[in-house]
């Protein structure tokens, strides 16, 4: 998350790495190989970032030939075909390529799937690649992969940026790690989800607010913090009349309704359960990059744990009449207000009709 607060920045001529007696004659001594294992062994130790927009045929191929990795992305119509035959066109040019050079997956049912056509036409090297590593889903598919394939291939798995994040993947076993994760991807004016049912602007948000995760539960802010200017987006939710502004390879979670008929759209609520007609079929539920959007729809988890005060209170405040701010009354917590309040929260509106004069007897 970004807090937009003043902090002291450092520059090169602030650090310093702390130099060590050499005993190196030239540079030319200096061996910057490294061996990942499987037979995989890198003249330098640089692997591109498996993002759509970085990793270009014509990128993956100058890497590969200064001897180090390419990782290919999986964000295309058809990421294992547009994968496999990259990864053919590679090895045209030098068959010996083929230590060099992975393909990526997700944490879906049908991305295990993949995993035998991958090494069926030779592939060696997978990432499993998802923006939180550090999740049971992820755990599960490199047990399920390690298992199945053992050491027919070198699994790389990411991103984590925790030490127990890293440790649960190495215990999963993971044979290569991706650790840290790049910086916020919202501009000041996000409103966040705070447990308690309220919102915070993004920048309010302190280390220790609770707040509600992509999975509905309350967790605790463990880091705010503030990365600078970036170029962003707009977006807007059909409910609300403010735009949120982020970056423009920040991912949603969204219902991916790109396969579906325009004439039943409107009613996509069942749709979504059933996985798409693509071959292979795979779930529509999926987090996806803004810029890659078309129709789909922004997803919140089915359920949330709020954690509420037994009872509450809610002034409503009106301006009118030359008259600013108001107090109507003040709302106590009853079956109407409850369900009112529940049905906004579970599709956007309230549609029953409720008696003005009860609920104006039970405020106070």
């Amino acid at each position: 998350m970004s807090l937009n607060v003043k902090k002291i920045g450092y520059a090169y001529d602030d650090l310093l790495l702390i130099p060590k007696h050499s005993t190196i004659k030239s540079r030319k001594e200096v061996d910057l190989s490294v061996d990942l294992g499987n037979d995989v062994k890198l003249n330098i130790p640089i692997i591109n970032a498996n993002m759509r927009d970085v990793a270009s045929f014509e990128l993956c191929l100058e890497l590969v030939k200064m001897g180090g990795m390419a990782l290919l992305h999986r964000f295309a119509k058809n990421p294992v075909i547009d994968q496999i035959n990259t990864f053919h066109n590679i090895l045209e040019v030098n068959r010996d390529y083929v230590n060099n050079v992975g393909v990526s997956i997700g944490i879906q049912k049908s991305d295990l799937d993949n995993v035998g056509t991958f090494i069926s036409n030779g592939v060696k090297i997978i990432c499993i690649d998802v923006a939180h590593a550090d999740s049971e889903q992820t755990v599960r598919i490199i047990e399920n992969i390690k298992s199945k394939h053992g050491d027919k291939i070198l699994l790389i798995a990411g991103n984590v940026a925790t030490d127990i994040g890293f440790s649960n993947l190495a215990k999963a076993g993971a044979d290569v790690i991706k650790a840290n994760i790049g910086s916020g991807c919202f501009a000041a004016g996000t409103r966040i989800l705070l447990s308690n049912g309220l919102y915070k602007n993004i920048e309010e948000i302190k280390i220790g607010d609770r707040v509600i995760n992509k999975d509905g539960n309350p967790v605790n802010v463990t880091d705010s913090f503030c990365t600078g200017i970036k170029r962003v987006v707009k977006i807007r939710h059909g409910l609300n009349s403010k735009h949120t502004y982020v970056t423009n390879d920040h991912n949603y979670f969204v219902g991916d309704l790109n396969t579906t008929k325009t004439a039943i759209v409107s009613s996509y609520g069942n749709i979504l359960d059933k996985q798409s007609k693509t071959i292979p079929k795979a779930s529509k539920f999926k987090w996806k990059p803004i810029s890659e959007l078309k129709r789909d729809v922004f997803l919140m988890p089915r359920n949330i744990n709020f954690e509420l005060e037994k009872d509450f209170s809610l002034d409503i405040i009106r301006s009118y009449g030359g008259k600013k701010n108001v107090l109507e009354f003040t709302l106590k917590p009853d079956y109407d207000v409850g369900y009112i309040l529940g049905t906004f929260l579970g599709d956007g509106c309230a549609t029953k009709t409720i008696d003005q004069t009860k609920l104006k007897r039970n405020a106070k």
